[in-house]
C-alpha cells in the first residue's frame, strides 16, 4: 500500500512499521481525526422501540413461534416506517431470515467462497450499499475490472449501473484503483474472512496522498440461531452509519457525461497493478510486523 501511497489507518491495529515512523499517540490522532470527518456521530439510530420489535421478531424465529414469511413480512413493514438508512439495515435482516441455515456449519472448509456470497453476505449488503432508484448497483465478480491492466479481480464491486452497462465503480471488497480512475473523493471497501467483515474507505487527502481507514468490523450471522447477536443495537447502529458514510461520502458527486472521455483518456496513462506487485517480495510478509489482521 506504501507503494500506492496509500497510508492504513486501524484504530487499534496499528503496523509496528508505521509506529515507529509516527508513534501510537499520532496515529490514534490521525484515526480519530479520520474517523469524525466520515463517520458522523449524528446519523440516524434505531429507536427502542424499534429495536425491542426487531428482537422480538429475531426470537420468534428461533423458537418458531411465527413462520419465517410472516416474520420477513413484519421486519419489511417495520422498516417502511423507518428513516431509509436504518430502514434497509432492517430489510436486510429480513433477507437473511430466508436464506441462513438454522444452525451454524462448523466446519468452515465446507464453505466455499461462492457460498458465503450467496447463502450470507448477497443477502444483506446490497440493501445498504446498493439502490435501483439511483442506478447503483452490488455485483459479485469473476473477472478482473481491466483485463488489460490488472489481471487482479476484485470479489464485489459497487459500481452505477447506466442503461445496460456498468459503468462508475464505487467501492471494491478488495482495494483496487477507483478514485484516480472516476476523480472520485473517496471510495469503499470491505473485506471478508469467513463470517468477519470489515469496511474500510479509501480518500484522497492531498496529491499522491491516499488513507485507507477502517471504519468498522463486526462478527456476521452464521444462522438463524445466532442472529440475535448480530443484530445487536450497537451493530445496526453501526451499519447504519456506514451505509450513511457510503452514501454521503463516495457517491456525493457523481462524474457526469462530459466528464466520460477525460476519464477513458486517463486509462491510457494508468500503470497495471501489476507493475506495483512486481516490487514487493513475497516472500517479504513475515519481515513487515506480527500482531496485525490485515
Amino acid at each position: 500500500m506504501a507503494v500506492a501511497d496509500i497510508l492504513f489507518l486501524a484504530l487499534i491495529d496499528h503496523r509496528p512499521a508505521i509506529m515507529k515512523i509516527y508513534g501510537q499517540r499520532t496515529l490514534s490522532n490521525m484515526c480519530n481525526q479520520v474517523l469524525g470527518e466520515l463517520m458522523h456521530a449524528n446519523t440516524a439510530k434505531i429507536s427502542d422501540s424499534y429495536f425491542i420489535k426487531v428482537t422480538d421478531t429475531i426470537n420468534s424465529v428461533d423458537s418458531k413461534a411465527i413462520s419465517m414469511r410472516d416474520n420477513k413480512r413484519d421486519l419489511l413493514n417495520l422498516a417502511a416506517t423507518m428513516n431509509n438508512t436504518i430502514g434497509n439495515v432492517i430489510k436486510g435482516l429480513a433477507n437473511l431470515l430466508m436464506k441462513l441455515p438454522r444452525l451454524s456449519v462448523l466446519n468452515m472448509s465446507k464453505i466455499v467462497e461462492v457460498e458465503l456470497q450467496s447463502t450470507y453476505f448477497d443477502m444483506f449488503l446490497p440493501e445498504i450499499f446498493a439502490d435501483k432508484d439511483q442506478q447503483v448497483a452490488l455485483q459479485w465478480a469473476d473477472k478482473s475490472v481491466h483485463q488489460d491492466l490488472t489481471e487482479m479481480r476484485p470479489d464485489a464491486i459497487i459500481s452505477t449501473l447506466v442503461q445496460h452497462e456498468f459503468e462508475c465503480l464505487f467501492g471494491f471488497s478488495e482495494a483496487k484503483r477507483a478514485i484516480e480512475w472516476h476523480d472520485l473523493p473517496a471510495c469503499l471497501a470491505f473485506m471478508i474472512n469467513e463470517y468477519s467483515i470489515s469496511f474500510f474507505i479509501v480518500s484522497k487527502r492531498h496529491d499522491c496522498l491516499y488513507t485507507m481507514t477502517e471504519i468498522a468490523s463486526l462478527d456476521f450471522a452464521s444462522s438463524l440461531s445466532n442472529l440475535h447477536t448480530f443484530a445487536t443495537c450497537k451493530n445496526l447502529d453501526l451499519l447504519a452509519a456506514v451505509s450513511h458514510c457510503f452514501w454521503s461520502i463516495c457517491t456525493h458527486d457523481l462524474p457526469n457525461t462530459a466528464t466520460a472521455t477525460i476519464l477513458q483518456e486517463r486509462l491510457d496513462y494508468l500503470v497495471p497493478i501489476s507493475n506495483y506487485m512486481s516490487l514487493m517480495a513475497k516472500s517479504s510478509k513475515g519481515t513487515l510486523g506480527q500482531l496485525s489482521q490485515y
